[in-house]
């Protein structure tokens, strides 16, 4: 088990807490721990504790408003679950953090007035956000998209502005596999996406990658968060990395961006508030933010 390897609660139980291969004063960080099931709970949490293990679980058991979804395998997840007797069970010392340091003070107020102010029309919601943000016209650092059509077409325009900005001397061209069919540029610096669907080797779904360097047959990619680096070959960026000049809300949760942030979007059908408050939470600045459509 690497330090500061990621994996789900799953992969922990079969790779390591079965095998006996977790050693006591292991420190274990679990994250969304609002959606540990009670199986999880038993089989995972608990004999860590037991085991001696310093066991980190983050995650807002209010469910004060959650990023996507209101239901879990079937469950009702917008009850309070932090006096539940599961989490009693586990939980030695609870620190509750009531201020916001992830943004500016202007943002955070306006995320509070989305997750604890009075209900709102959708459409009210949303004229307000696009007032409050105006477009630029024109890809972000980061761009945040809820449908993978619009992520290709963000990504085309993304990729073909940033190769006239940079002008390397030269660069690779992989074609993405079926069904977007993608050309991805490579060269130094350009962000990729993981999409994979088990762990492997260090890489999981959703990593945040940034290309270093690239040969004839392989390319060189940084961990954009832990700056780990990975020999791939070209075939397997083909088939498993995406650009990552636009990414879906759904690929977004639990990171922030920093630079300039642009959604995408909202006048899809599906657009809901929680889409908004999820995609407008990852920025860390008022300024640094964008309504594209």
């Amino acid at each position: 088990w690497a330090p500061g390897e990621h994996m789900t609660l799953a992969r922990l139980l079969r790779a390591h807490v079965q095998m006996g291969s977790i050693y006591p004063k292991t420190v274990v960080l679990v994250d969304e721990i609002s959606l540990c099931t009670l199986q999880g709970w038993q089989e995972v949490i608990l004999p860590l504790i037991a085991l001696g293990c310093a066991v980190w679980l983050v995650g807002d058991m209010r469910n004060q408003l959650h990023a996507i979804g209101s239901q879990w395998h079937g469950a009702d997840m917008t009850a309070d679950y932090s006096e539940h007797p599961m989490v009693i069970s586990a939980v030695g010392h609870r620190l509750t953090l009531t201020e916001g340091h992830r943004c500016d003070a202007r943002l955070f107020d306006y995320l509070s007035s989305l997750a604890y102010g009075p209900e709102q029309p959708l459409g009210t919601l949303l004229d307000a956000a696009r007032a409050a943000f105006p477009p630029r016209v024109r890809p972000a650092q980061t761009n945040i998209v809820l449908c993978h059509v619009t992520r290709k077409k963000v990504i085309t325009v993304a990729q073909r502005r940033r190769l006239r900005a940079d002008r390397p001397a030269a660069y690779l061209t992989l074609e993405g596999p079926p069904p977007m069919e993608q050309k991805l540029t490579i060269y130094e610096s350009v962000p990729l996406i993981c999409c994979m669907q088990t762990t492997r080797g260090g890489l999981y779904n959703s990593q945040l990658l940034t290309v270093r360097s690239y040969d004839a047959t392989h390319i060189v990619v940084e961990d954009a968060e832990s700056g780990q680096t990975y020999t791939l070959t070209h075939e397997w960026c083909r088939l498993h990395t995406r650009s990552a000049h636009a990414v879906t809300i759904s690929s977004c949760q639990g990171r922030q961006f920093g630079g300039s942030l642009a959604l995408s979007d909202t006048r899809h059908p599906r657009f809901s508030k929680r889409h908004l408050y999820t995609s407008l939470s990852r920025s860390k600045a008022w300024e640094a933010l964008s309504i594209e459509d």
